[in-house]
């Protein structure tokens, strides 16, 4: 019944069984009580008996009747308050398995999409790393190729540098790889130990002068004067500056900067390189940290890369407790800040 749906269940449900306890069961059980009383003086069972019961039952809403009326509403009302408590148990019960039914799909869904992800994730993995060993084996494989038939000294030298940065290109790609596969059976472990930055940043400029000079770009480095060392894994610092360098000098056209500065910075040194390059999409910016991401992801993409380098860089930065970011602007440039910890005694 719902007579009353604005109200709750079990008042609801009292009030419509006051009524089917005045106007159905008060009268009902006077007729049968009329019935089975004739039929108990006679020992007969005739229509007369049943009219007259009818008629009898009619007295139920006699002035006579109202207290046997009051009596059969109440018990009408606490019929329909068991059964309308007994309904909000089962509807409350119902609401909660449909609930749980709701969460368990929702789980379900995650989970299902979280698959896809991963399936297409080992897709691209396979797609972008495939390509990009293979473009530095076919770089060298040419390279030694012509080197075998040449004569000329600059030419050899030219196919001998040409095919040495294929190689070291390479290393690289390997590099990325054995990091990303440290990180995802649980982070890579760090040998911590006093560093000096301005020697680390020197010579990973220094490894990649030869990239700078072909392209023609500045690359320029400023310390802080007694700068104190960090508390880092050399190693890791190296590829951080390398991936971050390689990145910068990717992304920057011929006759461009890359500067890189070093200071202290409440109990940090925080290491910063700019460039003057093409810049960051304003959509991009907070995806460019994401494993494999590429700002364009077409195989006809001008720039190489698998897309692994800021994600390494950035769990190599949170794994020494400092912290990335990035301020970039679309055909100005980007700067790439992180930080890492101070020796503690030098703080």
């Amino acid at each position: 019944m719902t007579l009353f749906k604005k109200r709750s269940i079990p008042y609801a449900h009292a009030i419509e069984g006051g009524i089917f306890g005045y106007l159905f069961l008060h009268p009902l059980t006077m007729f049968i009580n009329n019935v089975m009383h004739r039929h108990m003086l006679d020992g007969s069972l005739h229509w007369h008996t049943l009219q007259d019961g009818l008629i009898q039952s009619l007295n139920a809403f006699s002035v006579l009747m109202l207290p046997w009326a009051m009596v059969f509403t109440l018990v009408g009302v606490v019929i329909g308050l068991y059964f309308g408590s007994l309904q909000t148990r089962l509807k409350k019960h119902r609401d909660e398995l449909e609930a749980k039914v709701v969460e368990r799909t929702a789980e379900l869904t995650a989970a299902n999409e979280e698959l896809k992800s991963v399936d297409r994730l080992k897709t691209d993995i396979i797609s972008n790393v495939s390509h990009e060993l293979r473009t530095p084996i076919t770089i060298t494989r040419g390279s030694l190729e012509l080197l075998d038939g040449e004569n000329d000294p600059e030419a050899r030298s030219q196919l001998q540098k040409m095919a040495f940065n294929a190689l070291e290109r390479q290393n690289q790609i390997v590099e990325d790889l054995v990091a990303a596969a440290t990180i995802q059976k649980g982070g890579p472990k760090l040998n911590l130990e006093p560093i000096d930055v301005k020697a680390a940043i020197t010579l990973t400029c220094h490894k990649t002068n030869a990239k700078a000079i072909e392209k023609k770009i500045k690359l320029l480095h400023r310390y802080q004067k007694d700068l104190p060392p960090v508390y880092a894994d050399y190693k890791k610092l190296q590829h951080i500056l390398r991936n971050l360098l390689h990145n910068a000098l990717k992304f920057t056209e011929p006759g461009g900067k890359i500067t890189i500065n070093a200071i202290k910075k409440d109990g940090v040194v925080e290491v910063s390189m700019s460039d003057t390059g093409i810049g960051i999409p304003e959509d991009a910016i907070d995806k460019i940290f994401d494993p494999l991401y590429q700002t364009d992801p077409s195989a006809t993409r001008m720039f190489e890369g698998t897309g692994m380098g800021l994600a390494i860089v950035k769990e190599l930065v949170e794994a020494h407790e400092g912290r990335l970011s990035v301020k970039s602007r679309l055909g100005k440039g980007s700067i790439f800040c992180f930080t890492l910890p101070v020796v503690p005694h030098m703080v």
